[in-house]
């Protein structure tokens, strides 16, 4: 990825008009994806995307960059799109303002509270989904084995998709409504905050429509690993308050498909990339969830 930066550099110059240097590589190292954070000169510091075509980024940045000013003018805070397009046939590029604050990394009662206020900024999309209806693509992930996470999933823990199945039966084949804006990977390190007020929401690569159940699920997930590690500052009720108002958003049918998804995308995804640690962590909040909503 090293030897791609050159051509990104100058590339985004030339289309921003501006000198673009590397301040450094941010995220993890991945084939398919590369981020960076830039200086822009006159423009500030700029982050810097390049994803691999195969994964349709031109679709989906396209989409992005159309919706994502409904939310800023809602009092959402997201980034702003300053440009986009392909770099070379292999891979396609997205430069964003950069945000300000840091990596949410408590969440408190108060914390909480703003991040459900903020989520009820993506109720009631009023368009149509196309091609990003998620929803759609949710279920066809949970109970027709898309994209093989539960493939992997089973692979890794087999004993718990059988009980996750279980858990699922009453709702199998069903799928939540199109309805919201949906941010499709809403977990606290992609919640920025300055330690008082959330300054901003990122990596909205993957946006499109489904119920916003479906992000605070995400929360929900990540309260529970939170709790695992003894994380001081947590809200000692954050679990059920995010079912609860899931539950109020799309109903107990619901809750079921989104905790389908989200533990299946977690347990095969991290199967698939090998990350042991990260697997026993979610292996165990799967477990913990499905304990405390058949008490």
């Amino acid at each position: 990825m090293s030897a791609l930066w050159p051509a990104v550099a100058r590339l985004i110059s030339s289309e921003l008009g501006l000198t673009v240097t590397l301040d450094e590589r941010l995220g993890r190292q991945r084939q398919e994806r590369a981020t960076w954070l830039a200086d822009a000169g006159p423009a500030g510091q700029v982050i810097i995307k390049a994803r691999a075509a195969g994964d349709r980024p031109d679709e989906k940045t396209a989409w992005a960059a159309a919706v994502l000013p409904v939310l800023a003018a809602r009092g959402y805070p997201v980034p702003k799109i300053l440009w986009h397009g392909p770099l070379d046939h292999e891979w396609h590029l997205v430069v964003l303002q950069r945000l300000p604050g840091r990596p949410a990394e408590l969440l408190t009662d108060e914390f909480l509270a703003l991040v459900l206020d903020l989520v009820e900024l993506q109720a009631d999309a009023g368009i149509e989904p196309g091609v990003r209806d998620m929803a759609a693509y949710h279920a066809y992930v949970v109970f027709d084995g898309w994209d093989y996470f539960r493939r992997d999933a089973e692979a890794a823990a087999p004993a718990l998709v059988g009980r996750l199945d279980r858990f699922l039966q009453p709702v199998w084949g069903g799928r939540l409504e199109a309805c919201d804006f949906a941010h499709g990977d809403l977990n606290l390190t992609n919640v920025l905050t300055d330690g008082r007020t959330i300054t901003g929401v990122v990596d909205w690569d993957e946006i499109g429509l489904n119920s916003r159940a479906a992000d605070l699920t995400s929360i929900l997930f990540d309260w529970h690993a939170l709790a695992l590690r003894g994380t001081l500052g947590l809200a000692l009720r954050g679990s059920a308050v995010l079912s609860d108002r899931i539950v109020g958003i799309a109903g107990e049918d619901g809750l079921r498909c989104t905790i389908g998804y989200a533990a299946l995308g977690r347990l095969g995804m991290t199967y698939r990339r090998r990350q042991r640690e990260a697997l026993a962590v979610w292996m165990r909040v799967t477990e913990a969830i499905l304990a405390e909503l058949a008490s």
